[in-house]
């Protein structure tokens, strides 16, 4: 069964006449994707989550499996001339192995019994891209801040390693919506690196630290626009200089925002994230206190390296999900809530210690972070998560109205439609998602859909809501249900994003 919670999910049906909208607010059901087994020698050893000769277009993977022997607590991957450890314990176990393009002939090693996992690593192609960049003050100073000694500063490593993690995690919780490992595409150089571009400012880093959010924002997307423009793509920038002072106990150059095409997240936590794939787990495990007195510590009050980088990376990725259209929504794990505090489950077997907890602990499937149904479902039609290039049409066909002969609320595209959520405008005019009313596969996408409107209203109350439709060109279009009732029965087109 997938580490996923349950969610809200209703495949496109014959009639695409989605009256059992009702289950949508009320009841959920578990989408169970079935699991595939490696070869193995008398299943000492079981790949749950990926099957031998299977393809893959991102190039680090995290294997999830099961061990007969539920003593065991060491796992390994080799892979060519590369070796991977792992983490297992109590019959399961998490290992992350970086990819060669190609052919990868693993050999997965548990106490005495071996299983072989042939994985095929196809790069994207896909020419939406995601790239990062490290923004530094107009000296070039890369240094961020750290409490260790001897800190060798790689930020280089970090950043690779995150966005790398980041696509991992993304592909695994979108495949296990049932809807295939799709995930961003990501810049590498020939050697496999995520390609890390400075951005340098005009001012210097004191400036900087007095900006607010927003202003600093604005100072990131106008060095974006100058120095690496690039229409298909999202950034997402952490800047060197974020400071903690510890006399005043306020923290500089950092903030959380995104939207458009750009994710601005502070780098004050940098020293907390791991430099390579090979230290992941071992970072996510470090329950090494930080001293919120002298050092940044954006862990939700848990105070330790590990608590520092799930929380940071995670909303790192929450940044990036507003830049691919995503608000906010209402399940508790999903990035796009306090989902990304949780990151770190994704990748581990239990829970270390931290400040307010005296012992590690384990934790259940649905605790762990993901990209719920509303969140996922949106991104899987969007087009930097294609895989492929494709030749793509520009035209704006979708097209969302009430029907007041039927008193439907009706979508409709020529292409096909391939996502529609529920947004809900909360009273303090933020956006949430709260529910999928179609998530459709590409082999069964319908070009009508209908809602009826008095079903809506009557599960939905005095609720302010939103319809996001995405048909399969990658179009999305944002409309208010309000807006439709003033023009009742007449069509409303919104206009198209990406």
């Amino acid at each position: 069964m997938p580490d996923c919670p349950a969610i809200w999910y209703i495949d496109a049906m014959k009639s695409y006449n989605v009256l059992g909208f009702i289950a949508l607010v009320v009841l959920c059901a578990v989408l169970i994707v079935p699991a595939a087994g490696a070869a193995t020698t008398r299943q000492s050893i079981r790949v749950t989550n990926l099957a031998s000769g299977e393809t893959v277009r991102f190039p680090v993977v995290l294997i999830r499996g099961e061990l007969a022997d539920a003593k065991l607590n060491a796992i390994s991957v080799t892979n060519g001339s590369s070796k991977w450890s792992g983490l297992a314990g109590e019959g399961r176990f998490k290992v992350l192995v970086e990819l060669a393009p190609g052919a990868n002939k693993l050999v997965i090693a548990a106490g005495g019994a071996k299983a072989n996992l042939s994985l095929n690593y196809k790069p994207q192609t896909n020419s939406y891209v995601v790239r990062v960049h490290y923004f530094v003050d107009k000296s070039g100073d890369t240094r961020f801040q750290t409490p260790l000694k001897n800190d060798p500063q790689n930020w280089r490593g970090k950043l690779d390693t995150a966005m790398k993690l980041m696509q991992t995690f993304t592909a695994q919780r979108i495949g296990d919506l049932g809807l295939g490992r799709r995930t961003f595409n990501l810049e590498l150089d020939d050697r496999g690196r995520v390609k890390v571009h400075i951005l340098k400012g005009r001012r210097d880093a004191a400036h900087y630290r007095k900006l607010t959010g927003g202003q600093l924002y604005a100072e990131a997307a106008g060095e974006i626009k100058r120095q690496f423009p690039h229409k298909r793509a999202k950034n997402l920038v952490i800047p060197a200089f974020t400071r903690f002072d510890a006399k005043t106990g306020k923290v500089g150059a950092h903030t959380a925002l995104g939207g458009g095409n750009l994710a601005l997240f502070g780098g004050g936590d940098l020293f907390t994230w791991p430099d390579s794939i090979a230290g992941v787990q071992a970072a996510f495990m470090n329950a090494t206190r930080v001293d919120p007195k002298t050092i940044f510590s954006d862990s939700v009050g848990r105070h330790t390296f590990w608590a520092n980088a799930s929380t940071t990376m995670g909303a790192a990725l929450h940044e990036l999900g507003h830049t691919f259209s995503l608000p906010h929504s209402r399940d508790v794990h999903d990035i796009m809530t306090r989902g990304h505090d949780r990151l770190n489950r994704f990748f581990t077997l239990v829970e270390p210690p931290h400040a307010g907890q005296k012992e590690a602990r384990g934790f259940k499937d649905s605790e762990i972070a993901c990209w719920s149904a509303v969140s996922g479902g949106a991104l899987g039609p969007n087009r930097f998560f294609a895989l492929d290039d494709r030749a793509w049409k520009g035209a704006r066909k979708i097209v969302v109205r009430v029907d007041p002969a039927t008193g439907l609320v009706v979508f409709e595209s020529p292409y096909g439609l391939r996502y529609i959520g529920l947004w809900r405008v909360t009273p303090g005019g933020q956006t949430q998602s709260i529910a999928p009313a179609l998530i459709a596969k590409r082999e069964k996408m319908p070009r009508k859909v209908t809602i009826p409107l008095a079903e809506l209203k009557k599960q939905l109350g005095d609720m302010k809501i939103k319809f996001r439709v995405i048909d399969d060109e990658g179009l999305g279009s944002t409309t208010m249900l309000s807006s439709l009732l003033k023009q009742t029965g007449k069509a409303s087109t919104s206009k198209p994003g990406k």
